[in-house]
Formats: C-alpha cells, sequence, structure tokens
C-alpha cells in the first residue's frame, strides 16, 4: 500500500465449452431474473465474513446475487453450492487462458473528501474537465460521473502516475478520487460507493 489508482482488471476469451458452462450455472442459479438478492445463511455460523457478489450484465441491466462467507461456509442452500461450482468454473476457465490487461471504453469517477494516509500519496492537479460541484451527487458525501471516448484515455495516462493515496487538487480543495473500469452492460455510478 498504497497501489495503483486503478485497479488492475484483466480479460479472458473463455472455450466453448467452459462458456457454455458457465451460462448453465447462471441459468441454474437464475441470474437473469434477479435484479438484487441476499443470502444471509451462513453468518449463522461465521461472524465477521464478507459478502461476495456475483453479478451478471445483459440486455435485461445488472443483476447482483449476495453470498455471505460465500468462500468459506457452502452450507445452506443450493444456491450456494451452485454460486461456488460457478466461482470455480470462472477460475479454472480464466487460468486455463491467457490474460490480458482490459482496456475499457468508460470509466466511473468518484470524488469524495480527501482520506489521510501520512504522505503517501503526493497532491496532483484535479484532471477532471468537470469541477465537483458538476458531478452528480452520489452518497456519504461523493459524487461520481461516467466517462468514455478520448476522456478515459486522458484519465488513464494520468492515473498511470497516481496511486490509492494521491490527493487532487481544484485549487481551492481537495480531494480523493476513485475510479475503475465500468464493464459491458454495467451501469455507471449505481449503488453506494465502496469504502467510502
Amino acid at each position: 500500500f498504497p497501489g495503483a489508482r486503478l485497479p488492475n482488471v484483466q480479460q479472458t476469451t473463455l472455450p466453448e465449452k467452459a462458456f457454455d458452462e458457465v451460462l448453465s450455472l447462471i441459468g441454474e442459479l437464475g441470474l437473469p431474473e434477479i435484479d438484487e438478492e441476499v443470502d444471509n445463511q451462513g453468518a449463522e455460523q461465521i461472524a465477521d465474513a464478507t459478502t461476495e457478489f456475483i453479478t451478471f450484465y445483459d440486455e435485461a441491466g445488472t443483476h447482483r446475487y449476495g453470498f455471505y462467507a460465500l468462500d468459506i461456509s457452502d452450507a445452506g442452500s443450493t444456491d450456494r453450492l451452485l454460486a461456488i461450482e460457478l466461482v470455480q468454473a470462472l477460475d479454472q476457465a480464466s487460468a486455463d487462458g491467457p490474460a490480458t490487461p482490459f482496456h475499457p471504453d468508460r470509466l466511473q469517477v468518484a470524488a469524495g473528501p480527501p482520506m489521510d494516509f501520512d504522505g503517501l500519496g503526493s497532491t496532483e492537479p484535479w484532471p477532471l474537465s468537470a469541477s465537483f460541484e458538476e458531478m452528480d451527487e452520489w452518497a456519504f458525501g461523493w459524487r461520481c460521473l461516467e466517462l468514455e471516448g478520448e476522456d478515459v484515455d486522458e484519465l488513464l495516462a494520468v492515473f498511470e502516475s497516481a496511486n490509492q493515496a494521491t490527493v487532487w487538487d481544484t485549487g481551492s480543495e481537495t480531494y480523493t478520487l476513485k475510479a475503475r473500469p465500468l464493464l459491458p452492460g454495467e451501469t455507471a455510478c449505481s449503488g453506494a460507493p465502496q469504502g467510502a
């Protein structure tokens, strides 16, 4: 810590057999019919675990199914067992194929209160053409926007020399920026800010 400002998102192409298996598991799990659902059955046996989400995008939008302690507990519903099988199938398929860096067409950029990391990051000039006030209000004092086209390439170049502790100076205020690639079909700035 601090790591790179952008997450290291990799992509791979699944072989047809693996792709068919993944689609079959997605169907069995019922992901296309779910908007957002959480299975908390693991909370009965395990405290202080995380909720892992499987997110599926199709022409109908975003479908998220969360499982508390998915990687720790396999007790509970058939859906939990299917989710574990789906994650394992995706892990195996991605391990078998060559991975390449994902170059996004769109970025989600969120700006919020500056975080103090004891001097581990630098202070850089505000890199966005929109001001903080022009960004859409999100939650907990954070604002968010979606960038696409040339703006993505320019910001990717700026973020190459930034890290998680970098703060951004508008001339009157400093802010923390969190950015991540948007996957095809994903809606920007939905849900609450992670880690805010």
